[in-house]
C-alpha cells in the first residue's frame, strides 16, 4: 500500500477520535488495505517481549477475553507454572471478588497487591 494512501485514511480516521458518533467514509477497499497492512504489521512484531525485572502486571480486560473471575484477584495453575490476574474487584457488582496487580523482581519473585472490594 502506498504510504501517502495510508497516511490519509489514519489521518481521516483520527480527526474524528474525539467525536463520538462521527462516521469516517472509508470504501470496501480501503478497509481490506488497512486489513493486510495491519496484518503484515503484526506479523513482522516478535512473539515475544523481552522484559526487564521489576515489572507490574496487571490482570486482562475482561472485554477481550472471557471473563474469569477468582475470588482472591488470583490464582496458580498448571503446577504454578501461570497465574491469572483479575484486575477488576467485585466485577460488574456482581462478585465478591478481589482485584490483585502482581509485581516480578529481579530475582523472578512474584508478590501481589490485593485490591479489595470497595464497600
Amino acid at each position: 500500500m502506498d504510504q501517502s494512501v495510508l497516511d490519509d485514511m489514519i489521518a481521516r480516521l483520527l480527526e474524528v477520535r474525539n467525536r463520538p458518533g462521527k462516521l469516517v467514509q472509508l470504501s470496501e477497499s480501503e478497509i481490506g488495505q488497512l486489513c493486510v497492512t495491519s496484518k503484515d504489521n503484526f506479523l513482522q512484531q516478535p512473539n515475544m517481549l523481552e522484559l526487564e525485572a521489576p515489572i507490574k502486571i496487571c490482570g486482562s480486560d475482561p472485554h477481550f477475553y472471557f471473563v474469569q473471575v477468582v475470588e482472591d484477584g488470583y490464582e496458580f495453575f498448571a503446577d504454578r507454572q501461570l497465574v491469572t490476574i483479575f484486575s477488576a474487584p467485585n466485577y460488574c457488582g456482581e462478585f465478591d471478588n478481589a482485584g490483585t496487580m502482581m509485581t516480578v523482581d529481579e530475582t523472578l519473585m512474584c508478590t501481589f497487591q490485593i485490591l479489595k472490594p470497595a464497600d
